[in-house]
């Protein structure tokens, strides 16, 4: 190697240590949102009214086929949430519902149970529920456990 080159090098590794020498060994600061007023009125909005945690009883059997949803629309003092549940096995049945309503940035604004049955073999039955959320431009997304009566 030839003395330039010597030189080049010793001098890169010099800057190199000394600049090494000058950074801090913190970790970067990592900032920290502040809630807007709009974020936290959302974020309180929020309604859970279930008596069960959903998948939380044993022996049951997911059965949105089952599901038939005739109304999911606001109105005066939330929403409304109806349909029927159509038992299809050979024995009666119990249904345990859980009703999201959902942004559609896929927030949860509310998660709602109703229980239905038992509901003979081959019968269908009503549900309804009525969730108290003011929010407009919600999406329902159900949830449905059925168990052997």
């Amino acid at each position: 190697m030839t003395s330039t080159r010597w030189t080049t090098t010793l001098a890169v590794g010099a800057l190199a240590l000394a600049l090494t020498g000058c950074t801090s060994q913190d970790a970067e600061p990592t900032p920290t949102p502040t809630p807007t007023a709009e974020a936290t009125e959302q974020a309180s909005a929020g309604i859970t009214d279930v008596q069960d945690v959903p998948g939380s009883g044993e022996g049951f059997a997911g059965a949105l086929s089952d599901l038939t949803i005739a109304t999911c629309e606001r109105g005066d003092g939330g929403w409304t949430v109806d349909g029927t549940v159509q038992n299809p096995t050979d024995g009666a049945a119990s249904y345990r519902l859980y009703m999201s309503l959902l942004t559609g940035g896929s927030d949860t604004r509310a998660l709602q149970q109703v229980d239905v049955g038992p509901v003979a073999a081959g019968e269908g039955a009503d549900w309804s529920m009525t969730i108290p959320v003011e929010e407009d431009g919600l999406t329902c997304v159900p949830r449905v456990e059925r168990y052997a009566a």
